[in-house]
């Protein structure tokens, strides 16, 4: 069971890892929303999306650990995962809105989710392994690493699969319309939607373990 929490973790982190896709996304989503959206968009706001998520994260952790012994770690890791996966789903609407729209679910939101989970995820599975804890975090974290890897080239391969370069006039958006057109549907088709599936099938923590 030690082994499963383990595993378990690393998927949902895996799933976690598109957060780390945005520098590969954000050319898209800023090309789309200020060719197709908002013609006076300024491009430079898409830096709030990671500042955003990054702080809302670390408000999100201790509420996530300050539930943990009252509701149980399976319902916050499920909470967590079920609302980071629906805030990537739900941009393929804000996305169409604008961009503060898009602040709202890909920066608040998402950051929201995964980080509501993120610390719980470590100490259930660490507690199988008292002796190992910073290897099981290391390997767990792994994870979320990996998730960019292997997001950011099918992210690519589904919006640009020729690799057509930026604007050499702007340095920063794409102006071939037929690249635009799957930038939204991309949201609606991303993998994270598997993340509450994982949550909720890892096994419970181990008997010793004990909050404090």
């Amino acid at each position: 069971l030690g082994i499963l929490s383990v595993i378990g973790g690393v998927l949902i982190h895996f799933t976690y890892g598109h957060f780390y896709t945005i520098g590969n996304l954000i050319t898209y989503i800023t090309s789309y929303i200020k060719q197709k959206v908002d013609p006076d968009f300024n491009t430079g706001s898409a830096v709030w999306i990671s500042a955003i998520a990054l702080a809302v994260q670390g408000i999100s952790m201790p509420l996530g650990g300050a539930l943990l012994p009252k509701i149980g770690y399976r319902a916050v890791v499920i909470i967590g995962s079920a609302i980071n996966s629906g805030s990537v789903l739900l941009t393929y609407i804000t996305i169409q809105k604008g961009f503060a729209y898009v602040v709202l679910s890909y920066a608040v939101l998402l950051g929201f989710g995964f980080g509501f989970s993120y610390a719980v995820i470590f100490s259930v599975a660490a507690s199988w392994f008292p002796a190992r804890r910073g290897l099981i975090v290391g390997i767990i974290v792994g994870g979320f690493g990996l998730g960019a890897l292997v997001f950011t080239p099918i992210q690519t391969a589904f919006i640009n699969p020729n690799n057509v370069a930026i604007n050499q006039t702007t340095g920063q958006s794409i102006s071939v319309p037929k690249l635009l057109v799957t930038v939204s549907p991309l949201f609606l088709s991303h993998i994270v939607s598997l993340g509450p599936l994982f949550g909720g099938c890892l096994p419970d923590k181990c008997n010793t373990f004990r909050f404090r």
